[in-house]
């Protein structure tokens, strides 16, 4: 496995200039060398902290289970009736994030439940706060990489300075890991400029929490954003002709007020921001929120060397053989979602254009496919990356178990018991939670000073200075 998965950053330097920078969390949780860095970047809702700092002052260590789906995903009514029974079931202290659009599919006596104390269900949360509380003792997730990146860390003098836009798509899972980019280059000594769209600016993102400059461009969505728009379809097409101009007016702008651009590094989704910084004859560089095994599924699928509709199971360098329902759901069912599967396999129509590839990972994490988690990890994958994030999380890195689906392919309260059970109180918790402790240090070593992460990040700093 080891050698496998040394194949995919190979490939993919071969390919492209890779900086490989992750994983890209606040410092104060892995290495502590940018003082006071404990903010991640962007919620998309308000969470009243002290409420559930609170109640998870009150709970013994490692006994509290915390669930969370993400921002995006949405579980049908049934779905959620048998997620909140299978908590309530399983006899354990949990914390459930259900956002304030989904709270009217939860079972109208589950409230006698939370009632009793031991559960407490909130719109939103910190969730580094929350996976780094000694309380906490396992994650149900739906597996989206940068969630499984967060759980990861819990468990050169210049005399010029650069300056870079970094532009991420406009969600909370891709603005914040290029937040905490950007800080580790203005650590660097780079100037770095958050790019970012209006309504997220004006409704969003904290201002005050970062040293880093902001900018807001138009997505032709102003007052609502993405949900406001009538369909994934509407908004790309909007974002892209809208956000294209809207951008390289703000360039024109920024360089009328004396602002010197080397470089813009943007989300590997926004294909359109590397043509509006050729206008400009600035540098470009394609930024991979994503793990490498499931973006060497795209590229594969992209070149016609995985043909569509899938068949027979895949082998891809890298990953193990996967069964179709264990890759992206883009690839095994695009169906319900065409704008997005096009949007994720031709994200390298023009990647060779771009002078810099980054990915949010690290080196041990690819090479000794195995996760620094402080906790254990219980899979229940929604769509997109996230299934074949959880079959890793599984069965390569060892940190985790994934929940099972019936026929109708909905996830009953039995096995979700069974799965808090098998990590809670059963030895391959235990396991799991030894390998936590080994991965953990991997990682802060990656980013710590000289780390793998650090030594990529200085390269590009170096190569920013020299043009």
């Amino acid at each position: 496995i080891r050698s496998t998965r040394k194949r995919v950053i190979k490939w993919m330097r071969k390919m492209w200039n890779l900086k490989v920078i992750g994983p890209t969390l606040p410092s104060m949780y892995l290495d502590k060398r940018l003082e006071d860095d404990i903010d991640y970047g962007l919620n998309l809702f308000e969470a009243n902290h002290n409420e559930y700092r609170n109640w998870l002052n009150d709970k013994p260590e490692k006994s509290v289970v915390y669930v969370s789906f993400g921002s995006i995903a949405q579980l049908g009514q049934e779905e959620m009736e048998e997620v909140a029974w299978g908590l309530n079931d399983s006899d354990v202290n949990f914390l459930w994030v259900v956002r304030a659009t989904e709270e009217d599919k939860l079972p109208k006596d589950f409230v006698d439940v939370i009632k009793t104390g031991k559960g407490l269900v909130v719109p939103w949360c910190g969730q580094l706060d929350v996976l780094a509380h000694k309380s906490v003792g396992c994650f149900v997730t739906h597996c989206g990489f940068n969630s499984t990146l967060e759980t990861i860390c819990l468990g050169v003098p210049i005399n010029k300075s650069p300056h870079v836009l970094i532009f991420p798509f406009p969600a909370q899972g891709h603005i914040n890991p290029l937040i905490q980019f950007g800080k580790r280059l203005l650590a660097k000594g780079v100037k770095t400029t958050l790019i970012t769209t209006i309504y997220i600016f004006n409704t969003n993102l904290p201002h005050n929490t970062t040293s880093i400059e902001i900018k807001a461009i138009s997505d032709g969505f102003d007052e609502g954003g993405y949900a406001s728009s009538d369909s994934p379809e509407s908004y790309l097409k909007t974002f892209k002709e809208t956000g294209s101009k809207s951008l390289s007016n703000l360039i024109k702008k920024l360089q009328s007020e004396g602002n010197n651009i080397d470089a813009i590094i943007y989300d590997s989704i926004i294909i359109w921001a590397i043509d509006v910084a050729k206008e400009f004859g600035i540098h470009g560089g394609s930024f991979f929120t994503q793990a490498c095994g499931v973006n060497s599924i795209y590229y594969h699928v992209h070149k016609g060397l995985i043909s569509l509709p899938l068949g027979t199971p895949i082998s891809v360098p890298g990953l193990p053989q996967l069964e179709s329902w264990e890759t992206p759901s883009f690839v095994h069912n695009c169906g319900p979602y065409p704008a997005w599967a096009e949007v994720v396999f031709n994200q390298f129509n023009n990647i060779d254009q771009a002078r810099w590839v980054f990915t949010n990972t690290f080196y041990q994490l690819e090479e000794e496919v195995c996760f620094a988690l402080s906790f254990s990890l219980i899979c229940m994958p929604q769509w997109t990356d996230q299934i074949t994030n959880a079959k890793c999380l599984e069965e390569i890195w060892g940190v985790g178990v994934r929940t099972k689906a019936d026929e109708t392919g909905k996830v009953r309260r039995e096995n979700l018991v069974s799965c808090i059970r098998e990590i809670m109180e059963d030895e391959s918790g235990v396991v799991a939670q030894k390998n936590a402790a080994k991965w953990r240090e991997l990682a802060k070593a990656a980013v710590d000073e000289g780390g793998s992460s650090d030594k990529d990040i200085d390269e590009f700093v170096s190569e920013l200075i020299k043009g």
